[in-house]
């Protein structure tokens, strides 16, 4: 699977709301996730679990922009304006960098920064 098709897939899941696909776009091993509040963790377990309590959320709804793509020989990054809504009153933008690393052969994410927007 190329990056681009990696990448696809880990939106997918998001949009899905498929936390089984989303474990199959991860790394097993480590996980950097920076997320809007500034909380850092490196266990991709607690990736999953935010994400499984975000997803039983039925409210929110998801939109991408890439906005800038560097792929080299075994990571790849990835820049992401991203649009949050979710009801009654919530919109929000922020940029995202996802990190992903060649791993037995296989694209997958090491690193989800979320950056939130002020203006």
């Amino acid at each position: 699977m190329s990056f681009d098709d990696a990448l696809r897939e880990h939106l997918a899941a998001i949009e899905a709301r498929d936390v089984e696909l989303l474990a199959s776009t991860i790394s097993e091993r480590t996980l950097v996730l920076v997320t809007a509040k500034g909380e850092v963790s490196t266990e991709p377990a607690h990736f999953l679990a935010l994400h499984r309590d975000w997803f039983a959320s039925p409210t929110w709804s998801l939109e991408t922009r890439l906005l800038h793509v560097h792929r080299g020989l075994d990571l790849a990054t990835c820049v992401l304006e991203l649009r949050y809504r979710d009801e009654p009153a919530v919109d929000e933008r922020s940029i995202v960098t996802l990190v992903f690393a060649l791993e037995n052969e296989r694209w997958v994410l090491v690193q989800d920064q979320n950056t939130p927007c002020r203006t």
